[in-house]
């Protein structure tokens, strides 16, 4: 395939990946109607609304770091064929239930709440690791194209990954291990200027 279809494919993903961000501010909702509250109930409600607030910014994050890498990847992928497309396809599956992962952890965020979380968002940085490589092999890429969004895709994938028996032993541990993904983030940067 060519430029032209590469393009619609990354048109389409970034409206994918915008109307999955879209999804996610569904979740928040007070528990009631903010009209019939008092100010101590509205601020009570609020409150009750903390966890899918987090769970929220926490997605919309995870989605925006996906969506750069995305671009970051297709801005050197200059055509496509069929297994590129499903492989894109897969991913866009995958990111597609993060609103609905993200509302069980807002609402249970135990064992299985958060390495179901963990776990699609592990396959999600798989599939999107996956593509520079494939179209790398394919002849589809530049030659130049940069190992960051490979390092990023697999770095998100073991530390989700490993999350998850984490989250059978402590849940919250395990969502606080999700936070070596900023200093390994650090050091992709400092790898890519390197190099």
């Amino acid at each position: 395939m060519d430029e032209h279809d590469t393009e619609r494919m990354v048109l389409f993903s970034d409206a994918v990946i915008a109307i999955t961000i879209t999804l996610l501010v569904l979740e928040l909702r007070l528990p009631g109607p903010a009209a019939e509250m008092s100010d101590a109930q509205l601020w009570a409600g609020i409150v009750e609304t903390l966890p899918n607030l987090f769970a929220y910014m926490l997605s919309f994050v995870v989605i925006g770091t996906f969506w750069i890498g995305h671009r970051r990847a297709f801005s050197h992928i200059k055509r496509s064929d069929s297994v590129l497309i499903w492989l894109n396809m897969f991913f866009l599956m995958a990111l597609g239930l993060t609103p609905f992962v993200t509302g069980i952890l807002a609402e249970n965020g135990g064992s299985v709440g958060t390495s179901l979380y963990a776990g699609l968002i592990a396959i999600a940085s798989l599939l999107l690791g996956s593509m520079t490589p494939y179209a790398r092999h394919a002849g589809l890429a530049e030659p130049a194209a940069k190992h960051r969004a490979i390092w990023a895709g697999y770095s998100n994938a073991i530390v989700f990954g490993l999350s998850i028996p984490l989250a059978f032993y402590n849940a919250e541990l395990a969502k606080y291990f999700w936070l070596l993904l900023l200093p390994l983030g650090a050091l992709s940067g400092r790898y890519r200027r390197a190099r």
